[in-house]
Protein backbone atom coordinates (compact mmCIF):
# COMPACT_ATOMS: atom_id res chain seq x y z
CA UNK A 1 0.00 0.00 0.00
CA UNK A 2 1.44 3.42 -1.09
CA UNK A 3 2.45 6.00 2.29
CA UNK A 4 0.30 8.82 2.34
CA UNK A 5 1.59 12.35 2.54
CA UNK A 6 0.62 12.47 6.09
CA UNK A 7 2.15 9.28 7.00
CA UNK A 8 6.00 10.70 5.23
CA UNK A 9 5.93 13.92 7.36
CA UNK A 10 4.73 11.99 10.55
CA UNK A 11 7.84 9.40 9.27
CA UNK A 12 10.07 12.62 8.52
CA UNK A 13 9.40 14.04 11.78
CA UNK A 14 9.84 11.01 13.94
CA UNK A 15 13.20 10.45 12.06
CA UNK A 16 14.38 13.94 12.93
CA UNK A 17 12.87 14.32 16.86
CA UNK A 18 13.89 16.64 18.59
CA UNK A 19 15.08 18.47 15.61
CA UNK A 20 13.12 20.50 13.00
CA UNK A 21 11.97 19.47 9.64
CA UNK A 22 11.39 22.81 6.89
CA UNK A 23 8.81 23.84 4.86
CA UNK A 24 11.03 24.00 1.85
CA UNK A 25 12.42 19.87 2.65
CA UNK A 26 8.71 19.06 2.49
CA UNK A 27 7.61 21.39 -0.33
CA UNK A 28 10.59 19.44 -2.29
CA UNK A 29 9.94 16.00 -0.71
CA UNK A 30 6.74 15.52 -0.28
CA UNK A 31 3.78 18.33 -0.84
CA UNK A 32 3.03 21.39 -0.94
CA UNK A 33 -0.05 21.72 0.91
CA UNK A 34 1.94 20.09 4.24
CA UNK A 35 0.17 22.87 6.49
CA UNK A 36 -2.67 20.53 5.79
CA UNK A 37 -1.31 17.26 6.46
CA UNK A 38 0.21 18.95 9.77
CA UNK A 39 -3.32 20.01 10.65
CA UNK A 40 -4.50 16.47 10.11
CA UNK A 41 -1.75 14.94 12.35
CA UNK A 42 -2.59 17.96 15.01
CA UNK A 43 -6.54 16.87 14.75
CA UNK A 44 -5.43 12.62 15.32
CA UNK A 45 -3.41 14.17 18.71
CA UNK A 46 0.17 15.12 17.49
CA UNK A 47 1.66 17.93 19.14
CA UNK A 48 3.33 19.56 16.61
CA UNK A 49 4.95 23.10 16.98
CA UNK A 50 5.59 25.83 13.75
CA UNK A 51 7.69 28.72 13.74
CA UNK A 52 9.17 30.56 11.42
CA UNK A 53 12.84 30.37 11.10
CA UNK A 54 14.49 33.62 11.66
CA UNK A 55 16.48 35.73 9.50
CA UNK A 56 15.58 34.05 5.66
CA UNK A 57 14.90 36.32 2.45
CA UNK A 58 11.83 34.16 1.87
CA UNK A 59 8.90 33.02 4.23
CA UNK A 60 10.65 29.46 5.70
CA UNK A 61 8.88 27.98 8.69
CA UNK A 62 9.85 25.01 10.42
CA UNK A 63 7.91 22.41 12.65
CA UNK A 64 8.94 19.21 14.53
CA UNK A 65 7.19 17.00 17.26
CA UNK A 66 6.64 17.89 20.85
CA UNK A 67 6.62 14.43 21.57
CA UNK A 68 7.48 11.00 19.78
CA UNK A 69 4.02 9.77 20.38
CA UNK A 70 0.72 10.57 20.29
CA UNK A 71 -1.04 11.27 23.66
CA UNK A 72 -4.55 10.00 22.04
CA UNK A 73 -2.82 6.89 21.33
CA UNK A 74 -0.46 5.84 23.43
CA UNK A 75 -0.19 2.25 22.43
CA UNK A 76 0.98 3.03 18.81
CA UNK A 77 3.57 0.87 17.73
CA UNK A 78 5.71 2.79 15.54
CA UNK A 79 8.27 0.47 13.80
CA UNK A 80 11.63 0.97 11.86
CA UNK A 81 12.51 4.38 13.58
CA UNK A 82 16.10 3.52 15.55
CA UNK A 83 16.48 7.05 16.76
CA UNK A 84 12.46 6.27 18.48
CA UNK A 85 13.40 2.93 20.20
CA UNK A 86 16.35 4.50 21.43
CA UNK A 87 14.88 7.57 22.66
CA UNK A 88 12.18 5.24 24.53
CA UNK A 89 15.00 3.26 25.91
CA UNK A 90 16.50 5.96 27.42
CA UNK A 91 12.98 7.15 28.77
CA UNK A 92 12.38 4.14 30.63
CA UNK A 93 15.86 3.24 31.80
CA UNK A 94 15.43 7.16 33.72
CA UNK A 95 11.89 5.88 35.23
CA UNK A 96 13.47 2.57 36.52
CA UNK A 97 16.30 4.38 38.57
Amino acid sequence: MKESQKDKILTLMLERFPGWVRNTELNADICFRYGARIYDLKKEGWEIENIPVPNTKRQVWQCRLLKPFNPQKPFLKIQNIPKIEIFQQKQQSLILR
